[in-house]
């Protein structure tokens, strides 16, 4: 199977075009679990993709993702990782600060 990825994709062109791009996943039993996509700088990274598969939700593999993620990258000095904005539960489990978001509405 091919997935096709729609060219106005943000997350799409920065993997083609992008030098910091990540794309990390995690397998279990030889199949994709987990993955997220993001971007790296210097002291951090902006992840504003991450998507599990439902069939090993009982595993919470996002987290685990993240957590082997953390430990392969030298945090000495500190290290931001950067969910991105959203209200998903595993972010209220992982996080140190809060940034609120912001939402401007003209009319």
């Amino acid at each position: 199977n091919q997935t096709v990825y729609p060219k106005v994709d943000p997350i799409y062109q920065a993997l083609r075009k992008k030098k910091n791009a990540i794309l990390a996943v995690l397998y279990i039993d030889n199949k994709e679990a987990a993955f997220f996509v993001g971007l790296q700088y210097k002291r951090g990274i902006c992840i504003p993709r991450l998507a599990i598969s439902m069939e090993y939700t009982r595993y919470s593999p996002g987290l685990i993702l993240i957590n082997e993620y953390l430990k392969s990258v030298q945090t000495e000095g500190g290290y931001i990782f950067d969910l991105c904005r959203g209200e998903e539960g595993y972010k209220a489990s992982l996080m140190a600060e809060r940034s609120p978001s912001y939402r401007i509405v003209i009319r």
